[in-house]
Protein backbone atom coordinates (compact mmCIF):
# COMPACT_ATOMS: atom_id res chain seq x y z
CA UNK A 1 0.00 0.00 0.00
CA UNK A 2 1.37 3.39 -0.50
CA UNK A 3 1.63 5.99 2.06
CA UNK A 4 0.15 9.74 1.72
CA UNK A 5 1.84 12.57 4.15
CA UNK A 6 0.09 15.75 4.43
CA UNK A 7 1.95 18.94 5.27
CA UNK A 8 0.48 22.43 6.52
CA UNK A 9 -3.04 21.35 7.71
CA UNK A 10 -4.27 24.15 10.12
CA UNK A 11 -4.41 23.92 13.52
CA UNK A 12 -8.04 24.08 13.47
CA UNK A 13 -8.63 21.59 11.08
CA UNK A 14 -6.04 19.09 12.91
CA UNK A 15 -7.91 19.24 16.29
CA UNK A 16 -11.17 19.09 14.50
CA UNK A 17 -10.49 15.88 13.21
CA UNK A 18 -8.67 14.30 15.65
CA UNK A 19 -11.88 15.14 17.80
CA UNK A 20 -13.74 13.08 15.04
CA UNK A 21 -11.33 10.47 15.08
CA UNK A 22 -11.85 9.87 19.08
CA UNK A 23 -15.75 10.15 18.92
CA UNK A 24 -15.70 7.14 15.95
CA UNK A 25 -13.41 5.49 18.41
CA UNK A 26 -10.47 5.06 16.20
CA UNK A 27 -6.91 6.63 15.75
CA UNK A 28 -6.28 9.56 13.45
CA UNK A 29 -4.61 7.68 11.03
CA UNK A 30 -7.53 4.88 10.71
CA UNK A 31 -10.15 8.08 10.82
CA UNK A 32 -8.22 9.57 7.89
CA UNK A 33 -7.77 6.26 6.27
CA UNK A 34 -11.73 5.72 6.14
CA UNK A 35 -12.32 8.81 5.12
CA UNK A 36 -9.96 9.14 1.94
CA UNK A 37 -11.36 5.49 0.73
CA UNK A 38 -14.71 6.51 0.98
CA UNK A 39 -13.82 9.70 -0.71
CA UNK A 40 -12.22 7.37 -3.35
CA UNK A 41 -14.77 4.89 -4.00
CA UNK A 42 -17.62 7.61 -4.16
CA UNK A 43 -17.96 8.93 -7.91
CA UNK A 44 -17.83 12.41 -8.52
CA UNK A 45 -20.94 14.14 -10.09
CA UNK A 46 -18.91 14.05 -13.86
CA UNK A 47 -18.40 9.98 -13.18
CA UNK A 48 -22.11 9.81 -13.11
CA UNK A 49 -23.06 12.01 -16.14
CA UNK A 50 -20.01 10.14 -18.22
CA UNK A 51 -21.55 6.97 -17.20
CA UNK A 52 -25.35 7.95 -17.95
CA UNK A 53 -24.06 9.26 -21.72
CA UNK A 54 -22.66 6.22 -22.08
CA UNK A 55 -25.78 3.62 -21.39
CA UNK A 56 -28.19 5.90 -22.98
CA UNK A 57 -28.86 4.22 -26.25
CA UNK A 58 -32.10 6.24 -27.55
CA UNK A 59 -32.66 6.48 -31.25
CA UNK A 60 -35.11 8.71 -31.98
CA UNK A 61 -34.84 11.22 -35.22
CA UNK A 62 -36.10 14.86 -34.96
CA UNK A 63 -39.04 14.37 -36.47
CA UNK A 64 -39.92 11.28 -33.40
CA UNK A 65 -39.45 13.75 -31.04
CA UNK A 66 -41.42 16.86 -32.92
CA UNK A 67 -44.28 13.49 -33.29
CA UNK A 68 -44.34 12.98 -29.74
CA UNK A 69 -44.23 16.52 -28.54
CA UNK A 70 -47.30 17.31 -30.60
CA UNK A 71 -49.04 13.82 -29.47
CA UNK A 72 -48.27 15.44 -25.65
CA UNK A 73 -49.77 18.75 -26.32
CA UNK A 74 -52.77 17.50 -27.79
CA UNK A 75 -53.27 15.68 -24.40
Amino acid sequence: MANIQIKDVPDDVHRTLKHRAIEAHQSLNEYLRQRLIEQARTPTVDDILASARKSATADYSVADLLGHIDEGRRG
